[in-house]
C-alpha cells in the first residue's frame, strides 16, 4: 500500500533525524550513534526502494535522469565561476 510505504518512510527519516539531533547538541557522540545510524539509514534506503517499486519505476534510471537534467540545468552556473 502506497501511503503506508510513504509513512514508514517519513518515519524513518524522523527517527534517522532524532539520532542527528541528539549528535548536533552534544547528547552523544557520532561514534556511539553510527550503528543506529547505519541502521535507520537502511530503514530509508528499503523503503525507499519499496516505494520506488509500487510506483514502478527503476529507482537508478530515474536518478541519472534527473542528474543529467540537474547538469544541463546547473552547468551553466559552473561556467560563471570561472
Amino acid at each position: 500500500m502506497l501511503g503506508f510505504t510513504l509513512l514508514a518512510l517519513s518515519g524513518e527519516v524522523g527517527e534517522t533525524s532524532n539520532l542527528v539531533k541528539k549528535i548536533w547538541r552534544g547528547d552523544c557522540s557520532l561514534c556511539e550513534k553510527q550503528a543506529e545510524l547505519q541502521e535507520e539509514i537502511a530503514d530509508i534506503f528499503a523503503y525507499l526502494l519499496k516505494l520506488t517499486y509500487q510506483l514502478g519505476f527503476d529507482l537508478e534510471q530515474a536518478y541519472l535522469e534527473k542528474n543529467r537534467k540537474n547538469y544541463e540545468r546547473f552547468a551553466k552556473y559552473a561556467k560563471d565561476d570561472k
